[in-house]
Formats: C-alpha cells, structure tokens, sequence
C-alpha cells in the first residue's frame, strides 16, 4: 500500500514536470517566432496550442 502511494506521488510529480517543460517550451517557440516578425510569436503558440489539444482529443478517444 505505500509502495502504491509512492508510484502514485511520483506519478503526479513527474506530470507536472512534464505539464511545466511543455509549457516553458511553447512560450520559448512562440518568443523566437516573435523575435523575427512580432504577429508571428502568437501564431506559432496558438498552433502549438492546437495541436496539443488536438492530439490529446485523438489519443483519449482511442
């Protein structure tokens, strides 16, 4: 049972580490494209936004 609530912790750790790494990621991508022409920073981080909404819709009807 404490095994269990230990993997469970680790778990949920390792999600928002995971949730924090994408999230710094899009806003670095959306930076760089906005650094080379300003409108474009918000349409690389809404296409990034998208898709990854996109591919968790497909991946939770499977």
């Amino acid at each position: 049972m404490e095994d269990e609530r230990l993997h469970s912790d680790r778990a949920s750790v390792m999600d928002a580490v995971r949730l924090g790494l994408a999230a710094v990621g899009t806003a670095l991508i959306g930076y760089g494209a906005w650094l080379h022409y300003p409108p474009l920073g918000f349409v690389a981080a809404g296409i990034l936004i998208y898709a990854v909404a996109l591919i968790g819709a497909l991946r939770s009807r499977a």
